[in-house]
């Protein structure tokens, strides 16, 4: 999000009317743009299976493979996202690119080594046919490629071709299927090709993006290697806070009695998913409004405390830029929690009463909407955190942070499971809302300590300054 940052910090600075509404559609465009585009293609290919008077089981069938692709990509992608966004940043940085297109073969190669052990273990073991067990795996595989090549399009900063990639992308998957359906092909597998064929275009675009900004191509593919063993906590922090977005799915489905199974090969719990998609969309906002009020407004002070320093301030100017710079985050931090509290809340009244009664008839979806809804405005204020941890460049305190999140996550979501159906849901916001008050513990000490971690962690600094 920090690139997206950078750029919205260039229309705002502008400081009129037309800028503002430009860098907020802006924000909302590039954040959330290919979410609801992936969602609307979802959408409208489950449409089409009812449509078609696909059976039930197939349609369960086709939820699940999607929902596990989802998930399992992000978990599988997050730790690598991570390392090579700071490689890719340092290359940047001592303006050296030749490296960064070689790199991204050499994250693509891990990612398909990754994805063969995940999704060989796992559908080894699944009776599935195997063209559906193929077509699975091909769709997961490239939605992991998909969250490690977001990384490089950050660098790159087009993030208008980016959802044009999606849209393309997308739209290409729904009219792959209708014509694989027309071609007498059974229905689920032209489904399944038909997004591969559309996520597969999407990833030779953005491929064709990254190829037309990093021309030049060496033969160090897996010279990143070398950040992920200098700096193991950026794998360890990403992929903790991954595992625990979806942890407490995860221990639904294994241990609780709103559990099913599809094919003897997904486990999943329908009530409690079908809240959890809902719920995630109720946190947009915040991380527009992230973006917009923190990256931007909390960048000036950030660069300025640090040029104070670099250009030899005397100590009192040092801790003044030091003060305003806290003072700032403090004011955008809460200003973001208050807008996404209200905003939770009314998305808790007007959607468990009037919107989710539309299109759900089953009262749990309800009753766990308003749990989870209430969970991820907490889990994505732990996020923030952990971000502004790492601003600092402070991975032991983001690490524990992050392993803190999952830990209770896990813990509180088997225990709401032991307690009984009334207190699903709760476990997700408990652990999160710990996470947080530690996470905001351990930031307030890294700001009163910023001084010392601006002269012990120098180049980490002067590369945010200069960026």
């Amino acid at each position: 999000m920090a690139g997206i940052g950078f750029e919205l910090k260039k229309v705002f600075d502008k400081h009129t009317i037309t800028s503002s509404v430009k860098g907020f559609s802006y924000a909302i465009f590039v954040i959330s743009g290919p979410m609801i585009i992936s969602l609307v293609m979802i959408g409208a290919i489950m449409q089409m299976l009812r449509l078609a008077e696909v059976p039930m089981a197939e349609r369960s069938l086709f939820g699940s493979i999607i929902m596990y692709s989802y998930i399992f990509s992000a978990i599988t992608a997050s730790g690598f996202s991570m390392v090579i966004s700071r490689y890719t940043a340092d290359k940047l940085y001592v303006k050296d690119s030749s490296d960064i297109l070689a790199s991204l073969l050499g994250i693509i190669a891990l990612c398909c080594a990754a994805g063969a052990v995940v999704g060989g273990v796992f559908y080894s073991l699944s009776p599935l046919p195997f063209v559906i067990k193929l077509l699975s795996y091909l769709v997961f595989i490239e939605l992991t490629i998909i969250n490690v090549m977001m990384v490089y399009i950050s660098a790159v900063r087009d993030y208008k071709k980016v959802t044009l990639s999606f849209g393309v992308g997308l739209a290409a998957a729904y009219l792959f299927s209708v014509i694989f359906i027309a071609l007498k092909v059974e229905v689920l597998t032209a489904v399944l090709a038909g997004i591969a064929m559309g996520f597969l275009m999407n990833c030779l675009f953005l491929i064709t993006v990254v190829k037309g900004f990093f021309q030049e191509l060496s033969d160090r593919t897996f010279g990143f290697l070398h950040h992920l063993k200098k700096m193991p906590l950026l794998l360890l922090t990403n992929f903790l806070f991954t595992v625990g977005l979806f942890g407490h799915n995860i221990v639904m489905w294994l241990w609780s009695d709103i559990s099913a199974s599809t094919m003897d090969t997904y486990l999943y719990a329908p009530s409690y998913d079908t809240a959890t998609f809902y719920a995630i969309f109720t946190i947009i906002p915040a991380l527009i409004v992230f973006v917009v009020r923190v990256e931007t407004s909390f960048d000036e002070k950030y660069k300025n405390f640090g040029n104070t320093v670099v250009n030899r301030g005397t100590l009192r100017d040092i801790e003044n830029a030091r003060k305003k710079m806290a003072s700032v985050l403090r004011n955008e931090l809460t200003y973001v929690f208050e807008v996404q509290l209200i905003i939770t809340l009314v998305s808790v009244l007007i959607g468990a009463n009037l919107i989710l009664p539309l299109f759900e008839d089953n009262p749990q979806t309800i009753l766990l909407f308003v749990d989870l809804a209430v969970g991820y405005f907490l889990t994505y204020m732990t996020f923030f955190v952990i971000t502004v941890l790492l601003y600092f460049d402070n991975q032991e305190d983001a690490f524990k942070t992050a392993l803190l999140f999952l830990a209770t996550t896990v813990a509180f979501t088997y225990l709401t499971i032991k307690l009984g159906p009334v207190f699903y849901g709760l476990g997700l916001g408990a652990g999160a809302l710990i996470s947080m008050l530690a996470g905001g513990y351990l930031l307030s000490k890294t700001l009163e300590d910023a001084v010392f971690r601006m002269f012990t962690k120098h180049t980490h600094f002067e590369f945010k300054l200069r960026r």
